[in-house]
């Protein structure tokens, strides 16, 4: 069975989408895109999208704001998941 199989489309979630990294920009991430795509297909709202640095501060602050937001179901992450000392979001 696939994940959609299992999708009530009439349970819609208002989801932001993070791209974590320190070299994507909206022209050359294809990964928040690609999230965001398939959230839709679903049939689920992406109500932000937003692109920061690999700042585990940063990026848990920008997390908490989304969950912390009305009307937030959830928040999808992609990134940051390289192996490197600037690779740190698992931290976050």
């Amino acid at each position: 069975m696939s994940p959609h199989q299992h999708h009530d489309p009439s349970i819609v979630a208002a989801i932001a989408v993070l791209t974590v990294s320190d070299t994507r920009t909206p022209e050359t991430d294809r990964s928040g895109p690609a999230a965001m795509r398939l959230l839709e297909q679903a049939s689920h709202r992406v109500f932000e999208y937003e692109i920061l640095p690999d700042e585990p501060d940063r990026v848990r602050r920008r997390v908490e704001a989304w969950l912390d937001a009305d009307g937030s179901d959830g928040v999808v992450l992609n990134g940051g998941t390289g192996i490197s000392v600037r690779d740190r979001t698992f931290e976050a």
